[in-house]
């Protein structure tokens, strides 16, 4: 700008000196004391604008960001090289109307905006003043937008387990919420309601093992903008998770006699289980129910003898149609009074010694000939 200021006024000097040259008005003398003042008077003005200049990129806005934008506030700072005085201009996108907000003298500079409206665009520009020279540094113009009222944030599942999750989640203001959530098989969802808050989270229980869960999250608020009574949903996105298996492992049969058996396994999760066995002769399904653990271990009783067994196990006992189940296994019972073990000993030239087990207590009756 003075750079401009000092190019005018030489050429102009240089006009009237030329122009008075021609009338005869001006001796050589002092058209020499002319030329000497104007290269003093150039000298200086060059002088003026380069200390201006200096000054000027000296103590322009730099490192400009803004922060913690929510949906009614904002916070906008920057750095000057030099103490300076500086003033941030920020409007709508509507309409050009800036409000203004001057710092104090310093080199970081931060402002806190309030008071703003939800979901708006809005501009801001800074300005650097240098009071001694009367000049103003523009930066650039900015914008940002402020989030929407009661907007939901932040959704996330944890803990899931095989019949139960927690979901979370953050609204950008206190408000109510609530969580719709409802299996993969149909849309029938259930509800929950939370309370007034800005974070909320909900534990869902007796979920159903290995099924996918959807969700979504509603909150309500009033429509400022408009000042009406009528409420309006703010919704999430539609969310999933599936819950885990508890599994069954480690299935074994032990101890078969001819009237019992012992069955064990064991489960990712401590609960209950339920054991269902039945025999090959079309009998009903019998049914026993472990306590809870990870280690389970039932005892089959009133066995018919050489019998084939079926069983089958299941770790979720609230739905036996659609809990983890293994497969099915069988075994055979032993035939009663069944001789097992029969061996020599002490065979001598008149003796011997002849051993054998049954599977009850019986008594035996050996036959013996040469």
């Amino acid at each position: 700008m003075i750079k401009n200021i000092v190019n005018d006024k030489i050429w102009y000097m240089i006009y009237l000196i030329n122009c008075f040259k021609k009338e005869g008005k001006v001796t050589n003398m002092k058209l020499k004391l002319i030329i000497i003042t104007l290269f003093i008077f150039t000298l200086c003005l060059f002088q003026l604008n380069a200390y201006a200049e200096n000054n000027i990129s000296q103590n322009k806005a730099i490192d400009i960001k803004v922060d913690n934008i929510g949906y009614k506030s904002a916070d906008i700072s920057w750095v000057t090289t030099g103490e300076v005085k500086s003033t941030l201009l920020y409007w709508e996108s509507q309409f050009y109307s800036p409000n203004t907000i001057e710092t104090i003298q310093a080199k970081d500079h931060k402002v806190s905006l309030n008071n703003l409206k939800p979901n708006t665009k809005y501009f801001y520009q800074i300005y650097v003043q240098k009071p001694d020279l009367g000049l103003v540094v523009a930066s650039d113009i900015y914008s940002f937008s402020t989030e929407d009222l009661y907007k939901i944030k932040d959704i996330k599942v944890d803990n899931i387990g095989y019949k139960s999750a927690d979901i979370s989640w953050s609204t950008t203001d206190e408000a109510e919420s609530t969580l719709l959530y409802w299996e993969s098989r149909f849309f029938s969802p259930n509800t929950i309601k939370t309370i007034k808050g800005k974070d909320h989270k909900v534990s869902l229980n007796s979920l159903r093992p290995n099924t996918k869960y959807y969700y979504q999250v509603y909150t309500d608020r009033p429509d400022l903008e408009l000042d009406m009574v009528t409420k309006l949903d703010v919704t999430s996105e539609v969310y999933s998770f599936t819950t885990t298996e508890n599994k069954i492992t480690d299935i074994k049969v032990d101890n078969i006699g001819y009237k019992s058996a012992e069955i064990s396994w064991n489960t990712t999760y401590e609960d209950k289980s339920t054991i269902l066995f039945w025999s090959s002769k079309g009998d009903m399904v019998n049914k026993i129910e472990t306590i809870e653990s990870k280690e389970h271990k039932v005892s089959l009783p009133y066995l018919l003898p050489d019998t084939k067994y079926y069983y089958q196990i299941y770790s979720d006992i609230s739905d036996l149609n659609r809990g983890n189940s293994s497969e099915v296994y069988s075994f055979n019972t032993m035939e009663l009074f069944k001789i097992t073990d029969i061996k020599e000993d002490n065979v001598g030239d008149e003796s011997a010694e002849i051993s054998w087990n049954t599977t009850d207590e019986a008594k035996s009756t050996i036959m013996y000939w040469s």
